[in-house]
């Protein structure tokens, strides 16, 4: 906020008291998320351009957000995100893997109810309509992008670079950094090199941003 920024973290649809069911990711939620931006847009305080940031499930929700291309996102930061909820996690390489889902998703705390995706794993574990829709649209994504990756992040790894090659957009990068995504996220290093985009993006800073190299690779160093 320093900086001169507001900074929203909103909950997602059933989420703590909000109302509703809540849905692990998908277009639900982005449909959502779009019209929560629309709607930051036409704020006051706003002056039109919103961008999304974080890393994790802020980095999965980016995609399917983005990728219904909400008139007022300008710029978004996806650090470490899967991109395919069906490959990248449940059932990666075809071998049913739910400890994540069913120990970190299934404690999820609303006042109604929470989507069970572990369920849906043991009763359809092949391709169907339903994971589709848990498979992000990157394709449509045509905003500028600042993506951040990491050899050390299991979960995160393949999803994260696959979703960068599917990117639709021009303006795109990718930092690929030897640590892990928290010590990573909150380094001051980190923190100036994200500013300088959303600088760029949202404020309309002239601060030389478009030199920066597409990609940064850093090997892992063990």
């Amino acid at each position: 906020c320093n900086h001169g920024y507001a900074v929203v973290n909103p909950d997602i649809r059933g989420a703590l008291h909000s109302d509703g069911d809540i849905h692990c990711w998908g277009r639900f939620d982005a449909l959502d998320a779009r019209d929560l931006i629309e709607w930051l847009a036409a704020r006051e305080w706003c002056q039109g351009k919103v961008g999304l940031a974080g890393n994790s499930w802020l980095a999965i929700s980016q995609w399917f957000i983005a990728a219904e291309q909400p008139p007022h996102l300008a710029a978004i930061a996806p650090w470490e995100g899967i991109d395919d909820v069906y490959r990248d996690s449940l059932m990666r390489g075809g071998i049913p893997d739910l400890a994540f889902t069913e120990g970190i998703l299934g404690r999820m705390r609303g006042k109604n109810r929470v989507e069970d995706t572990a369920a849906m794993a043991r009763q359809y574990p092949l391709m169907n309509e339903y994971w589709e829709d848990k498979i992000a649209r990157v394709e449509n994504i045509n905003i500028p992008a600042y993506v951040s990756a990491t050899w050390t992040n299991s979960l995160h790894t393949h999803g994260t670079f696959n979703a960068f090659r599917r990117l639709a957009s021009n303006e795109k990068w990718l930092r690929v950094h030897n640590s892990h995504e928290w010590p990573d996220l909150y380094s001051s290093a980190a923190t100036e090199d994200l500013r300088k985009f959303f600088d760029r993006y949202l404020r309309g800073v002239k601060n030389g941003w478009e030199s920066t190299p597409r990609v940064r690779l850093t090997v892992l160093d063990p």
